[in-house]
């Protein structure tokens, strides 16, 4: 709320009031008036009583807005009010930090009230190198009973103001003389004197108890001793003199007249609505009392609303992904069961599978030729018929075929391993009888009686065209065993 420079206008602290959607609220003293609506439709209306209590404020607000049928929520109010408290205070040169501490403590020692004020320091020229100051301050009771009264009527108080800016205010707008300006302006139960250079840098701010009528000799003493102060201090002489307000004008121009070079004016005086209507048309509030918090209250509730709306949208998507996250592991875990289905079921198809797949390795052995430097080995059909016969017990070790004149002489070695009480000659048989009755249909006899110790081998005078030796040194089996050669021909 402080920036002390020799500027006329002041960045922070200061607030803009715009004609559309701001309510002009003017309370001045006991005195309470409202103006609403634009330019073209203005809408005014004035507390029929005097409202002296700012805890009756709310309720006559809520009144004037339904009168006035006001649509938005900004408040401008200008405040004449027995504790507003307007000093001037010089500073020497110093940081902004130190120039800040220096007027607090200013507000510590001046204010006349109990608990913590509410301040606003507002450039203003000085007469020497050190800066100045005009210290305007309010109780933050009544400070925050002013926001309280405006939230009470659902509205928002942007800016607040005291009177004598508004003053100033008009005699910026009016003056054209080339020297300072003095304003004493009458308000209800109070005289607001101010005193402006013409380029709008203050110099002097006050309010006066009182009246033109009832207390005229007093007033015009003030504005005297300010001309006289103006000029010492300032070394700077008052160019003209802009009087308002009822009664004694007249003679207030005749008596200044003797005593000031002056031009004197007279400011027309507000009418009972009217000082709504220029409150309503202020536009620029150097001055503005209303706390950093209050003035950005609005803008907090809208983000806190935003922040509120996103912390649901973002819990709202928590939740959500929560649930379509534990579908999903519902539905792995559904898959998984219906995969472990599956693989149980190919697994019990697999077993008749492997079994076959391990009986017809069995017969591949008996079929296939052991090694790759021997004649070319006997049909695969021929095989494949004697292994389908073949019982156990019973290892070949040669298989011959030659092609003779009535058809084709097998030739059969092998041993036959005794299996129980079974004896290896009913082995033998046993395979000769399944080799007649087999696909081959081959009548097989003995060809010769073999040792114990190895099996005949195949002639080499037989007409074979192909031979099979199924082991390379065969070995006699462990266990009870026999050779066996056997001999036939198939047509």
């Amino acid at each position: 709320m402080l920036k002390l420079q020799s500027s006329p206008r002041i960045a922070r602290g200061s607030a803009r009031v715009a004609d559309v959607g701001v309510l002009g609220v003017s309370w001045l003293n006991d005195e309470l008036h409202v103006c609403a609506g634009d330019s073209d439709t203005l809408r005014m209306w004035s507390a029929p009583q005097p409202l002296c209590d700012v805890t009756a404020l709310g309720p006559a607000l809520r009144l004037a807005v339904s009168q006035t049928a006001f649509p938005g929520r900004e408040v401008a109010l200008v405040l004449a009010h027995s504790q507003l408290v307007q000093s001037y205070l010089e500073i020497p040169p110093c940081s902004t930090a130190t120039a800040r501490r220096l007027v607090e403590r200013h507000v510590e020692r001046l204010k006349s009230f109990p608990g913590p004020a509410v301040w606003n320091a507002q450039s203003a020229a000085t007469g020497t190198d050190s800066r100045s100051c005009i210290v305007h301050m309010i109780p933050r009771e009544l400070h925050d009973a002013l926001v309280r009264a405006c939230l009470q009527a659902n509205l928002n108080l942007t800016v607040l103001t005291p009177a004598s800016e508004l003053v100033a205010s008009m005699v910026s707008q009016s003056s054209t003389s080339g020297e300072s300006v003095l304003a004493a302006v009458e308000i209800p139960n109070g005289v607001v004197l101010v005193v402006n250079r013409t380029n709008g840098v203050p110099l002097l701010r006050r309010t006066i108890t009182g009246s033109w009528a009832a207390d005229f000799e007093r007033i015009i003493g003030e504005v005297r001793r300010t001309v006289i102060f103006v000029r010492q201090q300032y070394q700077q002489s008052v160019g003209e003199i802009w009087l308002g307000g009822s009664g004694l004008l007249e003679e207030a121009i005749r008596s200044l007249g003797t005593a000031a070079p002056a031009v004197i004016r007279l400011q027309p005086e507000p009418t009972r609505d009217g000082w709504g209507c220029l409150v309503r048309g202020f536009r620029t509030a150097e001055v503005n009392l209303v706390t950093r918090e209050q003035r950005e209250a609005r803008q907090r509730r809208v983000v806190s609303r935003w922040g509120r709306g996103l912390g649901w949208l973002a819990i709202s998507s928590s939740v959500g992904l929560a649930v379509f996250s534990q579908r999903l592991r519902e539905q792995e875990w559904t898959n998984r069961v219906e995969l472990g289905r599956e693989v149980a079921r190919l697994e019990h198809c697999l077993v008749p599978l492997r079994a076959a797949d391990q009986s017809m390795r069995q017969q591949r052995v008996v079929i296939e030729a052991r090694e790759c430097a021997l004649r070319p080995p006997v049909q695969v059909w021929l095989l494949g018929g004697l292994a389908h016969s073949l019982p156990p017990g019973i290892v070949l070790t040669n298989v011959g075929l030659g092609r003779v004149t009535n058809g084709w002489q097998i030739k059969v070695d092998g041993w036959a391993t005794a299996e129980s009480s079974e004896s290896p000659a009913a082995i033998v048989e046993r395979f000769t009888s399944a080799v007649g009755q087999g696909p081959l249909a081959l009548l097989l006899r003995p060809r010769q009686t073999a040792s114990a110790t190895s099996p005949a081998p195949v002639e080499t005078d037989v007409r074979a065209s192909w031979t099979s030796r199924l082991r390379e040194d065969p070995l006699q089996p462990a266990g009870k065993a026999q050779s066996f050669s056997l001999e036939g021909i198939l047509r």
